[in-house]
């Protein structure tokens, strides 16, 4: 068993409040003070000079003082110290009555014969060259003119790119669908001079448009 402190002795503080009481008090905001002023002139001033006969006075003014609603103290603010005692708990504990030892403990060691494989000789790289596919793709033409065929038709062979679609550097403006001389320069370029060259060919044109950009 052991007691332990479990709170350390502290002193307890009381604080007595201040006490106040609302009342009035006099305040002077203006002081007294004295000026001189001149009056109108005496009866009987015969004098054609505008303010010679005015009368200098020395006037005397009093103080102005105002009752303001203040609080007054009547008693200041204090405390007081009580010393207050500790607090002690006895509580139950195990200790060491042997300490711990340490023991070392030989283990013989296991052998296992295993089959593994060994690298005999480094990995090589062999090349090959491979020669390029040749895909050739023929378009079937009606009413040929001067066609050696029997039947009024002939084969001629066209590009494989052209069987498939092919993206222009074309773009609307924005909330637009006219083409500006440069997509009218794309489109002589790459469709007007190929359909010139060609034309037993027919070309497919598709565009389209998002919320903000068109393309052709």
């Amino acid at each position: 068993m052991d007691t332990i402190l479990i709170e350390e002795p502290i002193s307890k503080i009381t604080i007595t409040p201040v006490k106040t009481i609302d009342t009035f008090d006099v305040f002077e905001v203006q002081p007294a003070f004295a000026r001189f002023e001149s009056r109108p002139a005496l009866a009987g001033c015969k004098s054609l000079i505008p303010g010679d006969c005015d009368v200098i006075c020395c006037v005397v003014y009093d103080a102005i003082k105002k009752e303001i609603p203040v609080k007054k103290i009547v008693a200041t603010p204090t405390y007081s110290k009580e010393k207050q005692k500790g607090r002690f708990k006895t509580i139950k504990k195990r200790v060491i009555l042997t300490p711990a030892t340490v023991r070392e403990i030989e283990i013989p060691a296991e052998y296992v014969t295993i089959q593994k494989r060994v690298l005999e000789k480094d990995e090589t790289v062999d090349t090959l060259e491979v020669g390029a596919v040749v895909r050739e793709e023929v378009l079937f033409i009606r009413d040929k003119r001067n066609s050696g065929a029997g039947d009024g038709f002939e084969w001629r062979k066209i590009e494989c790119e052209l069987l498939d679609y092919n993206v222009l550097p074309i773009y609307y403006g924005f909330n637009s669908d006219v083409l500006d001389a440069k997509a009218r320069d794309v489109v002589e370029d790459k469709l007007y001079n190929l359909m010139k060259q060609r034309p037993e060919i027919r070309v497919e044109i598709n565009s389209f448009t998002d919320s903000r950009i068109g393309s052709f």
